[in-house]
């Protein structure tokens, strides 16, 4: 980013510079049937969302799987898989480990 300088040096920048970034992205949101959806977000391809609460500020990698989770200000990683969990300020790595800010 031209003249801003974004650390995502501890799990509280991360989360921080990702929601600066995904305010800058603007992508379209999506529509999962089921599931309620909030700007910003970014949702990978070939993922699985059931019965899922998403957003705002957060990241899903490609091919994860999301069943009945809450998740705000969170990072999914890409294969990760999560069930009938409810987070805030999260990093989710894909053998479900957890890390918070």
């Amino acid at each position: 980013l031209s003249g801003e300088w974004l650390d995502p040096g501890t799990i509280a920048s991360l989360l921080s510079t990702q929601a600066r970034l995904l305010e800058l992205a603007k992508s379209p949101l999506l529509e999962v049937p089921g599931s309620a959806l909030s700007e910003p977000l970014m949702i990978g391809a070939g993922t699985t969302i059931e019965d899922c609460e998403l957003g705002p500020n957060v990241v899903v990698g490609d091919g994860a799987v999301l069943r009945s989770a809450r998740l705000r200000d969170a990072m999914v990683v890409a294969g990760a898989r999560l069930e009938g969990v409810e987070h805030e300020g999260v990093v989710v790595t894909a053998g479900g480990q957890v890390g918070r800010r």
